[in-house]
């Protein structure tokens, strides 16, 4: 009996903590209008591409209902010692595992591809936003890529 209810406490925080976890990023930028260096070689191009990327996440209720009640009903009828807990923990841990599986997020990513005047083409990751159209004339520094 001892073994049951510490198993069980040994797994709940594992299995909660894991579907509970919220990332986030930030980016900060600060830059000045880009001031070349004397002698500093520089590579004219074109934008010639600009493809976006969109991730979605979404969370499932049903399924985290579904994890929560099975997590729930084992713990419940750990601690109960077989006395009618397990139901009630399994109806605590559906509500839980159902509100903590809610939500949805997006994030956008860009791939802007240049060619440059000696006919090379590279490709430049940006996320959240891409600041190059199609057709805008650039110049790569040791700064790295803006207009020109």
């Amino acid at each position: 009996m001892i073994t049951t209810r510490l198993a069980a406490l040994l797994l709940v925080p594992a299995v909660l903590g894991s579907g509970c976890v919220v990332a986030q990023t930030r980016t900060r930028t600060w830059s000045e209008q880009p001031g070349y260096e004397e002698n500093e070689q520089l590579w004219y191009g074109r934008v010639t591409q600009v493809r976006e990327t969109v991730e979605e996440y979404v969370g499932d209720p049903a399924g985290g209902a579904v994890a929560g009640a099975v997590v729930g009903g084992m713990v419940g009828h750990a601690l109960s010692g077989g006395r009618g807990g397990g139901l009630f923990g399994a109806l605590a841990g559906a509500m839980i595992g159902a509100d903590a599986s809610r939500g949805r997020g997006q994030r956008w990513f860009y791939e802007v591809t240049v060619r440059f005047d000696d006919g090379s083409l590279r490709t430049y990751p940006y996320a959240n936003r891409s600041p190059f159209r199609v057709g805008d004339e650039v110049v790569l520094s040791s700064r790295g890529l803006s207009l020109r």
